[in-house]
């Protein structure tokens, strides 16, 4: 038996239905994720401000550096993330073309974030500030990620709030390029704003309009 070939607007109402269901179970769960993410990120920045200030502003004597505490990031992020990944996959039999897509994206970015933790560690290590590694590859390789999902299964709110954090970081990248002194202030504030704004709040609308669905 031949298999049936499908008209054009046959595909186009299929790649919709597929797209659609992924949006579905993507903001079901990629919402708590993206809330995960965002308050950990967020948290984890204030906490490396408020040492900031209480050792270099008040003269505290702290014995954990903010630099260090940049690593809480990864150290707690990625196992939780790999095991929630691993639970989810258990729960679905069916993945789409949009979810192997979506699953490839973040396998991606979870390498990258792999060799970014491995060159920060290497300059840590050798005694440089390499802190600043894994906040460009947030605002860079996270920002451009989360638009880049937003785009698969079409939702506004991901594809302007990724694009947010790569403004910010193009915004970084061009003080220390002409060698600005307000670049270590700004960074850490920049950083808590971006991460709000990328995953936070689209956090929220995707868990909204999944209670909706």
């Amino acid at each position: 038996m031949e298999d049936k070939k499908l008209t054009e607007r046959e595909s186009m109402d299929l790649i919709a239905t597929m797209i659609a269901d992924t949006r579905q179970e993507l903001s079901r769960g990629a919402g708590n994720m993206l809330l995960f993410w965002g308050y950990l990120c967020v948290i984890v920045a204030l906490l490396e401000y408020l040492v900031g200030y209480l050792r270099n502003g008040l003269g505290v004597e702290i014995p954990v550096t903010g630099e260090l505490i940049w690593w809480l990031i990864p150290v707690v992020g990625i196992p939780y993330t790999i095991v929630v990944n691993k639970r989810n996959a258990a729960h679905r039999d069916v993945k789409t073309y949009t979810d192997k897509l979506s699953l490839s994206l973040w396998n991606y970015v979870l390498w990258l974030a792999v060799a970014a933790i491995a060159i920060g560690a290497v300059f840590y290590i050798s005694g440089f500030n390499a802190w600043y590694v894994m906040v460009l590859f947030a605002f860079f390789v996270v920002g451009m990620a989360v638009s880049v999902q937003g785009m698969i299964i079409r939702e506004k709110t991901l594809i302007w709030s990724g694009a947010f954090s790569v403004v910010c970081g193009g915004f970084l990248v061009s003080g220390a390029i002409v060698g600005a002194t307000w670049l270590l202030t700004y960074t850490v504030p920049l950083f808590i704003l971006a991460f709000a704004v990328m995953m936070i709040i689209p956090g929220y609308i995707l868990n909204q309009k999944a209670k909706k669905e």
